[in-house]
């Protein structure tokens, strides 16, 4: 059984993230072009997690999708 998943972001997070691990504005830009879109990846997701939030939100989410797989097995 697969349980395909798709962790995203805003862009405006994804960009501060990726400049503060030392990443420069236009590496950025250029890994983005080279991404296939959210929308086109999230019809193949059983799972979405948007990461907008804090470390410990991503873990809580992450949790909830760890507690639902596991009683699907």
């Amino acid at each position: 059984i697969d349980f395909p998943i798709l962790v995203t972001a805003d862009d405006i997070h994804k960009e501060r993230r990726a400049l503060s691990k030392g990443i420069d504005e236009e590496t950025f830009r250029r890994i983005r072009l080279m991404q296939k879109p959210d929308e086109d990846i999230m019809p193949h997701a059983r799972y979405v997690i948007t990461n907008n939030g804090t470390l410990e939100e991503l873990r809580m989410k992450c949790r909830t999708i760890y507690e639902e797989i596991a009683d699907d097995c």
